[in-house]
Protein backbone atom coordinates (compact mmCIF):
# COMPACT_ATOMS: atom_id res chain seq x y z
CA UNK A 1 0.00 0.00 0.00
CA UNK A 2 1.26 3.19 -0.35
CA UNK A 3 3.84 2.05 -2.85
CA UNK A 4 4.55 3.50 -6.82
CA UNK A 5 2.82 1.49 -9.26
CA UNK A 6 0.99 -0.65 -6.56
CA UNK A 7 -2.88 -0.36 -6.22
CA UNK A 8 -5.52 -2.11 -3.89
CA UNK A 9 -7.10 -3.93 -6.83
CA UNK A 10 -3.69 -6.27 -6.53
CA UNK A 11 -4.31 -6.67 -2.73
CA UNK A 12 -8.36 -7.73 -3.52
CA UNK A 13 -7.81 -9.91 -6.30
CA UNK A 14 -4.81 -11.49 -4.38
CA UNK A 15 -7.43 -11.75 -1.27
CA UNK A 16 -10.22 -13.09 -3.57
CA UNK A 17 -7.98 -15.73 -4.91
CA UNK A 18 -6.44 -16.78 -1.61
CA UNK A 19 -10.48 -17.27 -0.64
CA UNK A 20 -11.40 -19.57 -3.58
CA UNK A 21 -8.11 -21.63 -3.58
CA UNK A 22 -9.06 -22.50 0.54
CA UNK A 23 -12.68 -22.97 -0.75
CA UNK A 24 -11.22 -25.54 -3.09
CA UNK A 25 -9.09 -26.92 -1.16
CA UNK A 26 -11.19 -27.18 2.36
CA UNK A 27 -13.65 -25.87 2.06
CA UNK A 28 -12.67 -22.78 3.35
CA UNK A 29 -10.50 -20.51 5.58
CA UNK A 30 -10.30 -17.38 8.05
CA UNK A 31 -9.48 -14.14 7.30
CA UNK A 32 -8.22 -11.65 9.65
CA UNK A 33 -9.03 -8.08 8.92
CA UNK A 34 -7.41 -5.29 11.67
CA UNK A 35 -7.26 -2.04 11.22
CA UNK A 36 -5.24 0.45 13.55
CA UNK A 37 -6.20 3.51 15.40
CA UNK A 38 -4.09 7.45 13.65
CA UNK A 39 -1.63 4.82 12.08
CA UNK A 40 0.41 7.95 10.87
CA UNK A 41 0.28 9.84 14.19
CA UNK A 42 1.63 7.20 16.27
CA UNK A 43 4.09 6.22 13.49
CA UNK A 44 7.70 7.75 14.71
CA UNK A 45 10.00 9.14 11.79
CA UNK A 46 12.88 7.98 13.57
CA UNK A 47 11.61 4.26 12.90
CA UNK A 48 10.45 5.51 9.64
CA UNK A 49 13.64 6.51 8.54
CA UNK A 50 15.29 3.77 9.84
CA UNK A 51 13.58 1.02 7.65
CA UNK A 52 14.22 2.81 4.40
CA UNK A 53 17.99 3.11 5.16
CA UNK A 54 17.60 -1.16 5.62
CA UNK A 55 16.05 -1.12 2.35
CA UNK A 56 18.76 1.13 0.60
CA UNK A 57 17.22 4.69 0.94
CA UNK A 58 20.26 6.12 2.49
CA UNK A 59 22.42 9.78 1.63
CA UNK A 60 20.89 12.60 0.47
CA UNK A 61 17.39 11.38 -0.57
CA UNK A 62 17.16 9.85 3.25
CA UNK A 63 18.04 13.77 4.04
CA UNK A 64 15.53 15.04 2.17
CA UNK A 65 12.61 12.78 3.22
CA UNK A 66 13.70 14.10 7.20
CA UNK A 67 13.70 17.10 6.28
CA UNK A 68 10.49 18.00 4.86
CA UNK A 69 9.05 15.38 7.22
CA UNK A 70 10.14 16.96 10.58
CA UNK A 71 9.06 19.64 12.51
CA UNK A 72 6.28 19.72 10.39
CA UNK A 73 3.16 22.80 10.97
CA UNK A 74 -0.24 21.85 10.22
CA UNK A 75 -3.68 23.76 10.34
CA UNK A 76 -7.26 23.16 9.85
CA UNK A 77 -8.35 23.90 6.76
CA UNK A 78 -11.17 26.21 7.10
CA UNK A 79 -10.61 27.21 10.63
CA UNK A 80 -11.52 31.17 11.23
CA UNK A 81 -8.49 31.45 13.63
CA UNK A 82 -5.79 31.38 10.56
CA UNK A 83 -3.08 31.58 13.36
CA UNK A 84 -3.54 28.78 15.32
CA UNK A 85 -1.64 25.76 14.01
CA UNK A 86 0.83 22.68 15.16
CA UNK A 87 4.42 21.79 14.96
CA UNK A 88 4.55 17.93 14.72
CA UNK A 89 8.24 16.37 15.46
CA UNK A 90 9.29 12.90 15.09
CA UNK A 91 5.85 11.67 13.65
CA UNK A 92 5.07 10.67 10.65
CA UNK A 93 1.56 13.45 10.52
CA UNK A 94 -1.60 13.65 8.00
CA UNK A 95 -1.30 13.98 4.60
CA UNK A 96 2.01 14.03 4.27
CA UNK A 97 3.82 12.49 1.02
CA UNK A 98 6.08 10.08 2.51
CA UNK A 99 3.47 9.06 5.05
CA UNK A 100 1.77 6.02 3.26
CA UNK A 101 5.05 4.90 2.11
CA UNK A 102 7.02 5.64 5.47
CA UNK A 103 4.20 3.41 7.44
CA UNK A 104 3.94 0.49 4.85
CA UNK A 105 7.51 0.06 4.82
CA UNK A 106 7.97 -0.04 8.47
CA UNK A 107 4.73 -2.03 9.41
CA UNK A 108 5.60 -4.80 6.84
CA UNK A 109 9.04 -4.98 8.45
CA UNK A 110 8.50 -5.39 11.73
CA UNK A 111 5.50 -7.75 11.14
CA UNK A 112 7.59 -10.22 9.06
CA UNK A 113 10.13 -10.20 11.94
CA UNK A 114 7.88 -11.03 14.00
CA UNK A 115 6.45 -13.71 12.56
CA UNK A 116 9.59 -14.79 11.67
CA UNK A 117 10.30 -14.93 15.45
CA UNK A 118 7.05 -16.42 16.68
CA UNK A 119 7.03 -19.32 13.92
CA UNK A 120 10.47 -20.19 14.87
CA UNK A 121 8.94 -20.73 18.85
CA UNK A 122 6.22 -22.56 17.54
CA UNK A 123 8.29 -24.99 15.16
CA UNK A 124 9.67 -26.71 18.44
CA UNK A 125 6.43 -28.11 19.00
CA UNK A 126 5.13 -28.54 15.45
CA UNK A 127 8.32 -28.73 12.72
CA UNK A 128 5.66 -28.21 10.30
CA UNK A 129 4.06 -25.34 11.00
CA UNK A 130 4.47 -21.81 9.16
CA UNK A 131 2.49 -18.47 9.36
CA UNK A 132 2.72 -18.66 5.60
CA UNK A 133 1.39 -21.88 4.61
CA UNK A 134 1.16 -22.93 1.30
CA UNK A 135 -2.18 -23.54 -0.04
CA UNK A 136 -2.33 -25.82 -3.84
CA UNK A 137 0.45 -23.55 -5.42
CA UNK A 138 0.34 -20.27 -3.93
CA UNK A 139 1.75 -18.78 -0.45
CA UNK A 140 -0.69 -17.58 1.69
CA UNK A 141 0.89 -13.87 2.86
CA UNK A 142 -0.48 -10.94 4.98
CA UNK A 143 -1.66 -8.16 3.38
CA UNK A 144 -1.22 -4.73 4.60
CA UNK A 145 -1.92 -1.32 3.24
CA UNK A 146 -1.09 1.42 5.51
CA UNK A 147 -3.09 1.03 8.37
CA UNK A 148 -5.41 -1.38 7.10
CA UNK A 149 -4.07 -5.20 7.34
CA UNK A 150 -5.38 -8.71 6.23
CA UNK A 151 -4.08 -12.23 6.54
CA UNK A 152 -5.69 -15.44 5.54
CA UNK A 153 -5.26 -18.43 7.58
CA UNK A 154 -5.79 -22.04 7.49
CA UNK A 155 -6.63 -22.88 10.98
CA UNK A 156 -7.29 -21.75 13.95
CA UNK A 157 -3.91 -22.03 15.46
CA UNK A 158 -2.61 -20.13 12.75
CA UNK A 159 -4.48 -17.28 13.24
CA UNK A 160 -4.32 -17.54 17.22
CA UNK A 161 -0.23 -17.48 16.52
CA UNK A 162 -0.42 -15.04 14.19
CA UNK A 163 -2.54 -12.59 16.67
CA UNK A 164 0.56 -12.37 19.07
CA UNK A 165 2.92 -11.64 16.62
CA UNK A 166 0.60 -8.46 15.18
CA UNK A 167 0.17 -7.70 18.43
CA UNK A 168 4.07 -7.81 19.34
CA UNK A 169 4.32 -5.50 16.16
CA UNK A 170 1.95 -2.64 17.47
CA UNK A 171 3.61 -3.10 20.94
CA UNK A 172 7.04 -2.12 19.50
CA UNK A 173 5.78 0.24 17.11
CA UNK A 174 3.58 1.94 20.03
CA UNK A 175 0.21 1.44 18.06
CA UNK A 176 -2.99 0.63 18.85
CA UNK A 177 -5.57 -2.20 16.99
CA UNK A 178 -9.04 -1.07 16.83
CA UNK A 179 -10.88 -3.60 18.27
CA UNK A 180 -14.70 -2.63 16.70
CA UNK A 181 -12.93 -2.23 13.29
CA UNK A 182 -10.84 -5.74 13.54
CA UNK A 183 -12.55 -9.01 13.20
CA UNK A 184 -12.45 -12.56 12.08
CA UNK A 185 -14.40 -13.37 8.84
CA UNK A 186 -15.03 -17.30 8.50
CA UNK A 187 -16.11 -18.38 5.17
CA UNK A 188 -16.74 -21.13 3.32
CA UNK A 189 -19.15 -24.41 3.59
CA UNK A 190 -16.71 -25.23 6.43
CA UNK A 191 -17.28 -22.18 8.39
CA UNK A 192 -18.77 -23.87 11.32
CA UNK A 193 -16.64 -26.28 11.68
CA UNK A 194 -13.85 -23.75 11.79
CA UNK A 195 -15.48 -21.17 14.24
CA UNK A 196 -15.67 -23.98 16.57
CA UNK A 197 -12.04 -24.62 15.93
CA UNK A 198 -11.57 -20.88 16.82
CA UNK A 199 -13.12 -20.99 19.54
CA UNK A 200 -11.19 -23.18 21.22
CA UNK A 201 -7.91 -21.80 20.12
CA UNK A 202 -9.05 -17.98 20.11
CA UNK A 203 -6.97 -15.15 18.47
CA UNK A 204 -6.13 -12.06 20.75
CA UNK A 205 -4.65 -8.84 19.58
CA UNK A 206 -3.49 -6.87 22.83
CA UNK A 207 -5.66 -7.61 25.19
CA UNK A 208 -8.86 -8.06 22.89
CA UNK A 209 -9.95 -11.42 21.49
CA UNK A 210 -11.08 -11.15 17.90
CA UNK A 211 -15.16 -11.99 17.18
CA UNK A 212 -16.36 -13.07 14.14
CA UNK A 213 -18.14 -11.19 11.36
CA UNK A 214 -20.27 -11.95 8.75
CA UNK A 215 -19.02 -9.48 6.15
CA UNK A 216 -16.69 -6.97 6.40
CA UNK A 217 -15.11 -3.84 3.91
CA UNK A 218 -11.64 -3.87 2.76
CA UNK A 219 -10.28 -1.28 0.93
CA UNK A 220 -14.16 -0.53 -0.75
CA UNK A 221 -14.98 -4.33 -1.14
CA UNK A 222 -17.35 -5.89 0.86
CA UNK A 223 -16.12 -9.65 1.63
CA UNK A 224 -18.89 -12.56 2.94
CA UNK A 225 -18.47 -15.08 5.02
CA UNK A 226 -20.46 -17.77 2.19
CA UNK A 227 -17.23 -16.92 0.10
CA UNK A 228 -16.45 -15.39 -2.95
CA UNK A 229 -18.93 -15.51 -5.36
CA UNK A 230 -21.11 -13.82 -2.48
CA UNK A 231 -18.84 -11.14 -1.83
CA UNK A 232 -18.88 -9.99 -5.17
CA UNK A 233 -22.64 -10.00 -4.83
CA UNK A 234 -22.79 -7.75 -1.48
CA UNK A 235 -20.22 -5.42 -3.60
CA UNK A 236 -22.45 -4.73 -5.94
CA UNK A 237 -25.47 -3.99 -3.63
CA UNK A 238 -23.57 -1.84 -1.87
CA UNK A 239 -22.09 -0.09 -4.55
CA UNK A 240 -25.63 0.26 -6.03
CA UNK A 241 -26.94 2.28 -3.23
CA UNK A 242 -24.08 4.33 -4.11
CA UNK A 243 -24.40 4.88 -7.43
CA UNK A 244 -28.02 5.67 -6.61
CA UNK A 245 -27.40 8.37 -4.50
CA UNK A 246 -24.85 10.13 -6.32
CA UNK A 247 -27.50 10.07 -9.35
CA UNK A 248 -29.81 11.63 -7.33
CA UNK A 249 -27.38 14.37 -6.56
CA UNK A 250 -25.97 14.56 -10.27
CA UNK A 251 -29.47 15.39 -11.43
CA UNK A 252 -29.91 18.31 -8.56
CA UNK A 253 -27.01 19.85 -9.76
CA UNK A 254 -28.00 19.56 -13.62
CA UNK A 255 -30.47 21.72 -12.59
CA UNK A 256 -28.67 24.43 -11.97
CA UNK A 257 -28.66 27.89 -14.35
CA UNK A 258 -25.41 27.89 -14.43
CA UNK A 259 -25.07 24.56 -16.50
CA UNK A 260 -27.35 25.04 -18.71
CA UNK A 261 -24.56 27.96 -20.18
CA UNK A 262 -22.14 25.06 -20.71
CA UNK A 263 -24.24 22.58 -22.42
CA UNK A 264 -26.88 20.41 -20.19
CA UNK A 265 -26.23 17.14 -21.98
CA UNK A 266 -22.41 17.66 -22.20
CA UNK A 267 -22.19 18.11 -18.97
CA UNK A 268 -24.45 14.66 -17.61
CA UNK A 269 -22.57 12.82 -19.82
CA UNK A 270 -19.21 13.86 -18.34
CA UNK A 271 -20.10 13.87 -14.84
CA UNK A 272 -21.76 10.51 -15.65
CA UNK A 273 -18.91 8.07 -16.85
CA UNK A 274 -16.47 10.09 -14.40
CA UNK A 275 -18.31 9.97 -11.07
CA UNK A 276 -21.04 7.06 -11.46
CA UNK A 277 -19.37 4.47 -13.60
CA UNK A 278 -15.80 4.81 -11.57
CA UNK A 279 -17.72 4.12 -8.02
CA UNK A 280 -19.44 1.35 -9.52
CA UNK A 281 -16.49 -0.47 -11.28
CA UNK A 282 -13.99 0.65 -8.65
CA UNK A 283 -11.64 -2.77 -7.97
CA UNK A 284 -13.42 -4.71 -10.43
CA UNK A 285 -9.97 -5.96 -11.73
CA UNK A 286 -10.90 -8.07 -8.32
CA UNK A 287 -13.93 -9.63 -9.70
CA UNK A 288 -12.66 -13.04 -10.80
CA UNK A 289 -15.60 -15.40 -12.59
CA UNK A 290 -18.14 -13.73 -12.39
CA UNK A 291 -21.36 -15.10 -12.95
CA UNK A 292 -24.83 -14.23 -14.61
CA UNK A 293 -25.99 -12.43 -11.61
CA UNK A 294 -23.31 -10.32 -11.14
CA UNK A 295 -23.24 -9.06 -15.01
CA UNK A 296 -26.74 -8.80 -14.66
CA UNK A 297 -26.60 -6.65 -12.00
CA UNK A 298 -24.45 -4.18 -12.75
CA UNK A 299 -26.27 -3.75 -15.74
CA UNK A 300 -29.28 -2.58 -14.27
CA UNK A 301 -27.51 -0.69 -11.85
CA UNK A 302 -25.17 1.87 -14.55
CA UNK A 303 -29.06 1.73 -17.04
CA UNK A 304 -31.21 2.79 -13.50
CA UNK A 305 -28.92 5.88 -12.30
CA UNK A 306 -28.51 6.71 -16.52
CA UNK A 307 -31.91 7.02 -17.11
CA UNK A 308 -32.41 8.86 -13.12
CA UNK A 309 -29.66 11.45 -14.27
CA UNK A 310 -31.68 12.24 -17.77
CA UNK A 311 -35.22 11.93 -16.28
CA UNK A 312 -36.60 9.82 -18.88
CA UNK A 313 -38.71 7.21 -18.52
CA UNK A 314 -37.61 3.22 -17.90
CA UNK A 315 -39.34 2.52 -20.82
CA UNK A 316 -36.59 3.86 -22.67
CA UNK A 317 -34.20 1.28 -24.78
CA UNK A 318 -31.27 1.26 -22.90
CA UNK A 319 -28.89 0.33 -25.45
CA UNK A 320 -30.13 3.26 -27.80
CA UNK A 321 -28.99 5.89 -25.01
CA UNK A 322 -25.51 4.36 -24.57
CA UNK A 323 -25.43 4.79 -28.05
CA UNK A 324 -26.75 7.80 -28.50
CA UNK A 325 -24.86 9.04 -25.19
CA UNK A 326 -21.56 7.71 -26.35
CA UNK A 327 -21.63 5.30 -23.07
CA UNK A 328 -20.04 2.35 -22.63
CA UNK A 329 -22.26 -0.64 -21.66
CA UNK A 330 -20.69 -1.28 -18.01
CA UNK A 331 -19.84 -5.13 -18.48
CA UNK A 332 -17.66 -3.61 -21.53
CA UNK A 333 -15.87 -0.93 -18.92
CA UNK A 334 -15.14 -3.83 -16.82
CA UNK A 335 -13.31 -6.25 -19.27
CA UNK A 336 -11.43 -3.35 -20.65
CA UNK A 337 -10.13 -2.23 -17.30
CA UNK A 338 -9.58 -6.23 -16.48
CA UNK A 339 -7.23 -6.16 -19.86
CA UNK A 340 -5.61 -3.07 -18.61
CA UNK A 341 -4.90 -4.31 -15.38
CA UNK A 342 -3.64 -7.74 -16.45
CA UNK A 343 -1.34 -6.20 -18.83
CA UNK A 344 0.13 -3.90 -16.64
CA UNK A 345 0.46 -6.76 -13.98
CA UNK A 346 1.63 -9.47 -16.12
CA UNK A 347 3.60 -7.44 -19.03
CA UNK A 348 5.42 -3.95 -17.16
CA UNK A 349 5.46 -4.94 -13.11
CA UNK A 350 6.34 -8.53 -13.54
CA UNK A 351 6.40 -8.88 -9.05
CA UNK A 352 4.68 -8.73 -6.46
CA UNK A 353 2.41 -10.98 -4.45
CA UNK A 354 -0.50 -10.44 -6.83
CA UNK A 355 2.14 -11.01 -9.37
CA UNK A 356 3.23 -14.09 -7.86
CA UNK A 357 0.00 -15.50 -6.79
CA UNK A 358 -1.84 -14.85 -10.33
CA UNK A 359 0.97 -16.64 -12.22
CA UNK A 360 1.09 -19.48 -9.69
CA UNK A 361 -2.96 -20.10 -10.02
CA UNK A 362 -2.54 -19.79 -14.04
CA UNK A 363 0.32 -22.20 -14.29
CA UNK A 364 -1.79 -24.99 -12.18
CA UNK A 365 -4.49 -24.60 -13.95
CA UNK A 366 -7.14 -25.83 -11.64
CA UNK A 367 -9.16 -22.61 -10.75
CA UNK A 368 -10.39 -20.15 -13.33
CA UNK A 369 -7.74 -16.99 -12.79
CA UNK A 370 -8.18 -12.93 -14.50
CA UNK A 371 -5.72 -14.10 -17.06
CA UNK A 372 -7.75 -16.80 -18.64
CA UNK A 373 -10.37 -14.20 -18.53
CA UNK A 374 -8.69 -11.68 -20.36
CA UNK A 375 -7.52 -14.66 -22.92
CA UNK A 376 -11.20 -15.52 -24.05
Amino acid sequence: GGRKKSSTTEHLLTLMMYMKRLEKEQGGGICQFMDIKTCFDKMTLSDSLYECAQAGVVGKPLRTVKAITNNLTIKIQGDPNTSRCKELSNCLGQGTVYAPTGTGVTMASTLETNMAKKEAEKVFEDENFTLTPISGPICLAPLLVVDDMNKTCMKAEESSVMGTAITETLDELKMEAHPEKSGLLVFGRNRNKLKEEVLKTPTIIQGFEMGFKDTETYLGMQFSTLGSNDSIMKTLEARRLKCNIKAMELRRKLEDDRVQGIGWLATAITVFNAVIVSTLTYGCGAWVNMLKKHSEHIEQTQRQCLFTVLAISNRSNYRNILSTCKIMPALDVIKKMKICFVNQMIHMKKQGICYDTLTAEHNKGELKTLIDEVSE
